[in-house]
């Protein structure tokens, strides 16, 4: 229910639909089954989201966390990762 508020107030003010991020557990636990109209941000360093058995398509895939860039000089050692499914990034840029 408050998921749902937050998602729909987002969506108002940005004027975009916003992408959920969670994990397989959450997802199942809470989203699985509700929200299918929102784009899915899995985050799983370990199996590639096909072999999750979601009952859906995923949207963008943090598959690690642990990733070093050359010429990087941020607070942290590592950066995150990921990989979009679609070719319209466009679809989720905020105006």
């Amino acid at each position: 229910e408050h998921l749902k508020e937050l998602l729909t107030e987002l969506e108002t003010f940005y004027h975009v639909k916003p992408m959920i991020y969670t994990t397989p557990s959450a997802y199942r636990r809470y989203i699985k089954g509700a929200f299918e109209e929102y784009p899915l941000w899995i985050r799983n360093v370990y199996y590639h989201p096909s072999l999750l058995m979601l009952g859906r398509q995923w949207d963008l895939w943090q598959y690690t966390d642990r990733a070093q860039l050359g010429g990087y000089t941020g607070g942290t050692k590592y950066v995150d990762l990921n990989v979009f499914r679609k070719r319209k990034i466009d679809e989720y840029i905020c105006p």
